[in-house]
């Protein structure tokens, strides 16, 4: 006799909850739905389509090898074909014009030699930095401004490149950045590849957008995924099934249920979390950061030979850093002029303003990052509930998928024979 089906809700419709979603599915033991409060799927994964132009606005491009789990899955998926290599050179500026740039482009080294060779250098101090002391448990107590004093960076390089680079991917403040873990950001620039001219042209995008794939990956779950989805709660029974409640659909019951959601929204989600869950769930906290695309200029350095793909612009006396990116590098068929800016701190023309959202994004304080030894802990309850997500790791895509790989292996070891 074919025992039933174990009945699987996944909450949270990220990276992490789509892979977990689809993995499941594809073992014929489970009986899988997922629900996702958004109208769409895909977290930060977002396309925006304009003039009939698809373009990303937040996960824009992968390294292949920092990302071995996302490019199998996408290879897995048949959509790795639609993916294209492309260029990513930057220009940090202020105020005052260039400070720093990464380029490949022949025209940039000549309108900029010196620049150049200053960036060059700095970025051969910092990898070299980073390299020898990637495996040093000498850093372990310093946070991330006192290892950049350690390694002999200076406050102009400090201010001017290193928190800019850092910003464009944790997005937090620059005071922050200097107080994050050294150990967290030495890692991270590490496995990330971010530290050499070489690395420019070694990046991968989506012409039609990350939509290519979210979309494939919605499809080849074989089960059921609500948008829009209204999850009260979630309580555990005493017969160890888990209930999920919603707040304007009866409630429903599961044999296990995987939470993919921020670990703030995890916590808010349990109706009686154990003591474990709320000492790792609740030192996260969450920011909220502007996203902009307009066809205002005025962000960019002033010439366009200077411009990159990505443009931090900083302000030292505010210790302050935003950054623009020109969309059409990777999506050739958009109008040129077209810009994405986060966090801007410089004035955007609303007139030229094409359209805007508020993003969500992880702060990585030493406080939160304290918890990431014991995270794994919170899937061996054996409670019916799990987790995952891009914060069990550095918070990319490739955490995202990795940790939702990792919740499906214990989900499966624990349900094996019941």
């Amino acid at each position: 006799m074919t025992s039933a089906k174990k009945k699987i809700a996944v909450i949270g419709g990220g990276i992490s909850g789509l892979t977990a979603a689809y993995t499941l599915s594809k073992q014929d033991a489970f009986d899988i739905t997922l629900f996702e409060s958004q109208d769409r799927v895909g977290g930060h994964a977002h396309t925006y389509r304009h003039n009939g132009v698809n373009m990303d606005t937040t996960v824009i491009s992968f390294h292949e090898q920092a990302y071995p789990n996302f490019v199998r899955l996408i290879k897995e998926l048949g959509v790795y074909g639609e993916t294209q290599r492309f260029k990513q050179d930057l220009c940090f500026h202020t105020d005052k014009g260039v400070e720093f740039m990464m380029t490949y482009k022949a025209a940039g080294m000549l309108a900029k030699p010196m620049t150049i060779f200053k960036t060059v250098a700095s970025l051969k101090k910092l990898s070299r930095g980073v390299v020898e002391n990637v495996r040093n448990s000498g850093i372990d107590s310093l946070n991330f401004y006192e290892f950049l004093q350690q390694i002999r960076m200076s406050e102009y390089e400090i201010t001017c490149l290193v928190v800019p680079m850092v910003h464009m991917f944790v997005g937090l403040p620059p005071a922050e950045i200097r107080q994050m873990p050294a150990r967290f950001l030495v890692e991270h620039l590490y496995h990330h590849k971010l530290l050499h001219h070489s690395s420019l042209t070694a990046w991968r995008g989506w012409e039609n957008g990350t939509i290519t794939y979210i979309s494939r990956l919605q499809e080849s779950i074989k089960g059921r995924v609500h948008t829009g989805a209204n999850v009260r709660s979630i309580e555990r029974t005493a017969g160890g099934k888990v209930l999920v409640h919603h707040k304007n659909q009866p409630t429903q019951e599961f044999d296990a249920v995987i939470v993919a959601t921020p670990p703030a929204s995890a916590l808010r989600l349990l109706k009686e979390p154990t003591r474990l869950e709320h000492r790792i769930l609740s030192p996260w906290k969450y920011s909220t950061l502007r996203m902009s695309i307009h066809k205002d200029k005025s962000v960019l350095p002033s010439r366009s030979i200077h411009r990159g793909f990505w443009n931090p612009f900083i302000d030292p006396r505010g210790d302050r850093c935003g950054a623009s990116y020109l969309v059409s590098k990777l999506h050739p068929r958009l109008d040129k002029d077209v810009v994405v800016s986060w966090a801007p701190i410089q004035p955007i023309d609303s007139s030229k303003e094409i359209h805007a959202r508020d993003v969500e994004i992880a702060r990585y304080t030493a406080e939160a990052l304290s918890t990431h030894k014991e995270m794994p802990a919170l899937n061996e309850q054996r409670h019916g509930i799990y987790y995952c997500g891009a914060h069990f790791g550095y918070g990319w895509h490739e955490a995202g998928v990795e940790s939702g790989l990792k919740v499906v292996a214990r989900l499966s070891k624990d349900w094996e024979g019941k």
